[in-house]
């Protein structure tokens, strides 16, 4: 898969859905932020759709401070997304990934742990 990856402006990745049939949209579906000032993050993130079928599986470096989207080329609906890194996790969550700007999931990591949060979803 690594050869039909495509780059996007810096700190976001395209990566094209696995379902060909899917109407497709490249949307910013994941947004990857460190707020550790004083250290970096190694990420594993995993996007499922709702059969269970993995749509992106990519890790990415996350510097002190950081933020990196992964552009996707989905159909909007909930996705099961899972990450972990080299301090903490497993972790996952259900999010609504779509068109609309507030449709992403948002995975958050500092202080040794990660979160990943439907960005729709009030706090």
């Amino acid at each position: 898969m690594q050869s039909q990856r495509q780059r996007g402006s810096p700190g976001t990745e395209v990566v094209p859905s696995a379902d060909p049939e899917a109407i497709r949209t490249a949307i910013e579906g994941v947004v990857i932020r460190n707020h550790d000032q004083d250290r970096a993050y190694t990420c594993q993130i995993s996007v499922q759709d709702s059969y269970g079928d993995t749509v992106c599986e990519r890790t990415v470096t996350v510097d002190p401070g950081g933020t990196m989207s992964l552009e996707l080329e989905l159909g909007a609906g909930v996705y099961r997304v899972e990450a972990l890194h080299d301090a903490g996790g497993p972790v996952s969550g259900d999010c609504l990934i779509g068109g609309d700007p507030a449709e992403y999931a948002r995975i958050e990591t500092g202080n040794g742990t990660i979160s990943v949060i439907d960005a729709g979803r009030p706090f």
